[in-house]
């Protein structure tokens, strides 16, 4: 049996009982009766740890036992532990991914003294991101995220009206559309489910899992507990990263996913070429006006593959683009701070003429312009 502390909860009953017949306001966040709870919610802790398992072992030791159970004295919350702690075994036993020791006390140290609805968004980031680690990558779920009906219209829309159609007619028929289709699903599962791909695809980047059982990522464990739709905020992230603007804007950025009806290319534009405050205007305006189409949006920051002589987006003209195509003009007012300002630096010369060691305002072409 997991020896379990009763001092500490008693001096904690002790505490809430004596501000409670005080006579005046009571500022502990329990009472004399949630305390008592709390110290039968604990003692539970450890005998639910006991019994978990997992193909007919159990699941954690006894020292990893004595370790999450200490976590979970220590850690605030107005939820029912024995609640949150069933919801926690059950993340990822389907799919054989369960969380460990390790992912479970981080988990309680990322979000002691949240409130309840935080701690919730947190653990639905946590869960859905779980699922996700140990999904397999099969023709029925490709299906699911790109159906025909959608790869239909993207086709109409980008060929009507074309020299190509009016010179080939049968592009648009239904045999050749179902033939292309299928040419799509094998293409995306032949990369999707490359272990070799995949795993370069990984190197360097957190899974975002961690986001939300690591006390290294404290900000991002903010920005998920204050996300109305924290799924949807894992949909973000997957797609774009967790750069300072996608936290600031995780609402925004999740709701125009959304939106344009999955499309990274937008909320990839809006991170990279904006400010948050920016990026909560523009949201406002486009999800106001449904006249636009933004799932069909082109992404300006994303390097075209034959393009080998692309060093990056022109900011400037991309943000005053991105405004203009969506007739933002008058409803977004865009910071004056330079974005991604560029610096040269030339060395002095030996003789006194000339430019010395000046640092100018410029750009990739050698700075000519100067301040």
């Amino acid at each position: 049996m997991v020896s379990f502390n009763p001092q500490k909860v008693a001096r904690l009953m002790e505490k809430c009982s004596s501000e409670a017949g005080a006579g005046g306001s009571v500022t502990s966040k329990l009472s004399a009766k949630t305390a008592d709870t709390a110290a039968r919610e604990l003692e539970m802790v450890p005998k639910y740890l006991e019994l978990a398992s997992l193909n007919g072992t159990y699941r954690f030791t006894s020292t990893e036992i004595n370790s999450i159970t200490k976590h979970f004295e220590v850690f605030e919350t107005e939820l029912l532990r024995t609640d949150l702690l069933k919801e926690l075994l059950a993340i990822g036993i389907e799919k054989g991914k369960p969380l460990t020791a390790d992912e479970l006390g981080g988990f309680l140290d990322a979000t002691s003294s949240m409130t309840s609805k935080e701690q919730k968004n947190v653990l639905m980031f946590l869960k859905a991101a779980k699922e996700k680690e140990g999904a397999k990558v099969t023709y029925q779920r490709l299906r699911e995220n790109f159906p025909y009906e959608k790869f239909k219209e993207r086709e109409y829309k980008k060929n009507e009206g074309t020299d190509w159609l009016k010179s080939h007619p049968e592009w648009l028929s239904e045999i050749n559309l179902r033939e292309r289709y299928q040419i799509a699903l094998d293409d995306e599962y032949r990369i999707a489910s490359n272990e070799y791909y995949n795993k370069g695809r990984a190197v360097l980047k957190n899974p975002p899992a961690q986001f939300a059982t690591s006390g290294l990522n404290q900000e991002v464990t903010r920005a998920i507990a204050k996300c109305d739709d924290p799924v949807g905020f894992l949909d973000v992230i997957e797609k774009i990263g967790v750069g300072r603007d996608v936290l600031y804007s995780a609402n925004e950025l999740t709701k125009l996913l959304k939106l344009s009806d999955g499309n990274p290319a937008l909320i990839r534009d809006l991170a990279t070429l904006f400010y948050p405050e920016e990026i909560r205007q523009i949201a406002k305006a486009l999800a106001a006006d449904s006249k636009y189409n933004l799932s069909e949006h082109q992404g300006l920051t994303i390097r075209d593959f034959y393009d080998a002589a692309y060093t990056g987006p022109n900011y400037k003209y991309s943000r005053n683009k991105f405004i203009k195509m969506y007739n933002l003009e008058d409803k977004v007012k865009l910071s004056e701070l330079h974005l991604r300002r560029y610096l040269d630096v030339y060395s002095g010369s030996l003789c006194g003429l000339g430019r010395g060691k000046l640092i100018t305002d410029g750009n990739y072409e050698g700075g000519k312009k100067r301040k």
